[in-house]
């Protein structure tokens, strides 16, 4: 019961209902990082990278679509100049095979681009910008 908690003590309900703004975006304008342990030097550059104008416009200006076309380009020309050098002529069969993998190869993209946009460090700082730069909350997770 509420009656038995000391006066001192907020419990983490009441805080909400007590002070509705307790996670509004602050007065700046600015929305931080969540500490979410130990991530506090991490944090702050982040946050450094965030501030810094050029930084921040050459990141939204920087095209996740593009890269992931001429990476997959590069690795698509990689394969097929390997598979040149260990063969040095096509039968009628492989000639097949190749139109069924042109056939299919914008899924093949498709997976590939969603699988890059994981591990893409520029396409997460992208995000993250996105986060700080739209949130009405005080603070966003990484």
């Amino acid at each position: 019961p509420l009656s038995s908690t000391p006066s001192h003590s907020v419990t983490h309900t009441a805080a909400h209902s007590t002070y509705p703004y307790w996670n509004a975006k602050s007065d700046t304008g600015y929305c931080g990082l969540s500490n979410q342990g130990a991530t506090c030097y991490l944090n702050s550059l982040l946050q450094t990278l965030y501030m810094t104008p050029e930084f921040r416009s050459a990141l939204y200006n920087w095209s996740f679509e593009s890269f992931c076309r001429d990476s997959f380009q590069e690795l698509r020309t990689k394969q097929q100049d390997e598979k040149s050098s260990n063969e040095k002529e096509l039968s009628e069969n492989d000639n097949n095979q190749n139109n069924a993998i042109t056939d299919d190869l914008e899924e093949k993209y498709q997976l590939y681009k969603l699988r890059k946009e994981e591990t893409c460090i520029p396409r997460q700082l992208q995000k993250l910008f996105l986060k700080l730069n739209t949130s009405d909350k005080r603070s966003c997770d990484t």
